[in-house]
């Protein structure tokens, strides 16, 4: 599986963060797994993924949904920087104002209410991905307790997804206990 995630083409920003992803947080993974892997190709790829994700960044902040687009997408967004929040943690070179931009996007998002129109795929309801949104903000360190009390409210809304979203938000924030 791992050597299929290196040779995985890359499409849109969900195949490509979705094959990044996971390629970041094996080096840590492998030895406690018993695969036997090029480290420096693993390491070869992983760069490669970031800078792929990193390349969908729009003007506007966000990451489009496909390549060479400036239009940006929100959840495309949070899962994108999602993955390079972690590659940041794992000691790749990821720049920080373009995680700020990202967040930032998220942030107006949020505000603005324009998230379930933007959603590719009808499944996923509108509050798992607000819930996502401030999980990722969580992260780096712009906690959105206003959201994290709204969404708890409405949780009639979320799915479990999003509820384990918000779950991770709350426990990830000190700010938020």
């Amino acid at each position: 599986a791992v050597q299929y995630l290196m040779q995985h083409p890359n499409g849109c920003i969900e195949q490509t963060t979705s094959t990044a992803y996971p390629l970041v947080v094996l080096k840590d993974l492998i030895p406690a797994i018993g695969v036997d892997v090029d480290m420096a190709k693993l390491k070869e790829f992983s760069e490669a993924g970031i800078k792929r994700i990193l390349a969908f960044q729009t003007s506007a902040g966000g990451l489009s949904y496909w390549p060479g687009s400036d239009q940006p997408h929100a959840f495309a967004t949070a899962f994108g920087l999602t993955a390079l929040i972690e590659a940041k943690k794992q000691g790749y070179d990821v720049p920080d104002a373009s995680l700020e931009r990202m967040a930032d996007y998220l942030e107006a998002a949020l505000r603005e209410g324009k998230i379930s129109g933007e959603m590719p795929h009808g499944s996923v309801p509108d509050g798992d991905t607000r819930a996502l949104f401030v999980m990722t903000l969580g992260r780096l360190g712009r906690p959105q307790p206003q959201y994290v009390q709204t969404l708890w409210r409405e949780r009639k809304n979320l799915t479990p997804f999003g509820v384990s979203f918000l779950a991770i938000a709350v426990r990830e924030s000190p700010q938020l206990d």
